[in-house]
């Protein structure tokens, strides 16, 4: 299932109830699904910037942007290819009034026009972010579209950083994978395999004369 579809199925099963005026989602079910006497608020503020909530729907658990959620609320499933954009460019002020559908390419017009790709430092992310996000994607909490809009980064940004994982992740200490200075200092220290083995090749024609008898 995708998140939205997630969203969908929490809604209309009385998980959650969304205040779109407000911009606020509220939890009706606790620990395996125990009916709450009181709702709770939900959500919390990521790492890229955004209020999340975690859904669950069908044994599959998402997290979930707010303010895809107050849309899907409001207006239905979202279009192919639109994005839920905050119009005063603040992303925890999810109230429906200050949001709007815009196409990826709208998206990115407004964000230059707004000069948001050089004031956001969250846009760059950090190790851990990195990493996080990496491991995100290979125990399947996210597809490319969906950690992109997650982070606040593009598609094209999300397959640099899990290629780059995925080509330079060593063991360390004991565990699966290194922090960034190990595993750079290890590459800095690595030599490739085609040069590696052009060198063994000269070194194995250059001995070949000595061992004939």
């Amino acid at each position: 299932m995708t998140t939205d579809e997630i969203a969908i199925c929490a809604i209309l099963n009385g998980d959650i109830r969304v205040d779109c005026e407000s911009g606020i989602v509220w939890g009706n079910r606790g620990p395996g699904g125990r009916k709450l006497s009181s709702p709770r608020q939900l959500g919390f503020t990521h790492p890229s910037g955004y209020k999340i909530v975690h859904l669950s729907a069908n044994n599959e658990k998402k997290a979930v942007r707010i303010h895809r959620l107050v849309w899907i609320a409001k207006h239905g499933v979202i279009p192919e290819g639109y994005i839920v954009d905050h119009i005063n460019n603040d992303k925890e002020d999810n109230r429906i009034s200050n949001l709007q559908l815009l196409t990826s390419a709208e998206n990115s017009t407004k964000a230059a026009s707004d000069g948001r790709y050089n004031m956001e430092p969250h846009t760059k992310l950090s190790a851990e972010v990195r990493t996080t996000l990496y491991h995100e994607y290979v125990s399947g909490k996210g597809t490319y579209r969906e950690l992109a809009e997650r982070y606040g980064i593009s598609k094209s940004r999300v397959g640099q950083i899990i290629k780059e994982h995925d080509y330079t992740d060593i063991p360390w200490r004991g565990k699966d994978h290194a922090p960034d200075g190990p595993r750079y200092k290890a590459l800095g220290n690595s030599m490739a395999v085609p040069c590696m083995r052009w060198i063994g090749e000269r070194i194995q024609k250059k001995e070949e004369p000595c061992l004939k008898p």
